[in-house]
């Protein structure tokens, strides 16, 4: 968790991304955490161009996958995301949702 802050902290997204990714698998193999459903989103994001990094969250209900990325990038993860996510799992269209959100610079006065 320290070296993620410190990541962050310092700007390099590379960095931090690739300790998301970490902990994602971390979660994966070491805690045996995830459903089906959340560990192809997982795989997905790692082989996907523009994203930085990413990891599962809320395991419960299903949960949902975060991922940081390259803006210019947008279009073309949620093509790949939803086309590659839909062919595994063709019973969750309609379910399925992809959002774009943006950071904020933290609690303000």
């Amino acid at each position: 968790m320290q070296k993620g802050a410190l990541a962050w902290r310092n700007g390099d997204i590379d960095e931090f991304g690739r300790l998301c990714f970490e902990s994602g698998k971390s979660s994966i193999y070491n805690w045996e955490t995830g459903s089906p459903e959340l560990k192809k989103l997982y795989e997905i994001m790692t082989e996907t161009d523009g994203v930085y990094g990413g990891r599962f969250s809320g395991a419960g209900f299903k949960g949902c996958c975060m991922a940081f990325i390259d803006p210019s990038f947008e279009e073309k993860i949620k093509e790949k995301v939803e086309r590659e996510y839909l062919n595994e799992f063709p019973e969750l269209k309609g379910k399925y949702s992809f959002c774009i959100c943006e950071s904020a610079d933290g609690v303000g006065k």
